[in-house]
């Protein structure tokens, strides 16, 4: 039996934390009904599955399969190498191939939005906190807009909670925006940011 690797690869680039992904694995072989049953990844054995269950095997000596995993709750880039394919005559055959996935930071968040208004005064009081636990949030800014229209620009130092008032020129209804730049990305140049 001789089997070589044809392709190792997934669609994902980046994906979120505990997610799914499925890697696409194909191979050829010189006997096509000796079957792929595991691949080991990382040193951990994974079941695999056909791509396709349309496609007979015995049509082409490439075999498509797929393996599904969990990336975990980690962020940061991963890399999955493949080191052997199990195949169905229980021979181990050694593969040699890695690919590194994105595994991004968890979103900040704000938590726990509560305002008062007072119009004599003519101010809103505003509380909220800000969950940023991998610290993805930077250049925070607070936009107070009436009629669709600006009225008041910000600047927020990052902090845990915040608790403001904000001067309104006449008594109406306020639309009130947090505002940040967000990266999810472990590694990257601040001009990067989107």
């Amino acid at each position: 039996l001789k089997v070589s690797l044809n392709s190792f690869k997934s669609d994902e680039k980046e994906v979120k934390k505990n997610e799914n992904i499925v890697l696409d694995l194909d191979i050829k072989s010189s006997k096509n009904y000796v079957i792929a049953n595991t691949v080991s990844i990382n040193g951990k054995e994974y079941p695999v599955y056909k791509a396709n269950e349309n496609t007979s095997l015995e049509s082409t000596d490439i075999q498509k399969y797929k393996v599904k995993m969990n990336v975990g709750d980690e962020s940061g880039k991963k890399d999955y190498k493949l080191n052997y394919v199990r195949m169905s005559d229980n021979s181990l055959i050694n593969l040699d191939s890695s690919i590194s996935i994105e595994v991004l930071k968890s979103e900040a968040n704000i938590k726990n939005f509560k305002y008062e208004s007072n119009a004599l005064a003519k101010r809103i009081k505003a509380e909220f906190e800000l969950e940023d636990v991998e610290n993805t949030a930077n250049n925070l800014k607070m936009e107070v807009y009436r009629n669709d229209e600006l009225i008041s620009t910000e600047v927020l130092d990052k902090e845990n909670s915040y608790n403001l008032s904000i001067k309104t020129p006449v008594n109406g209804v306020y639309n009130i925006k947090i505002l940040a730049d967000i990266n999810l990305k472990s590694d990257y140049n601040e001009n990067e940011i989107e």
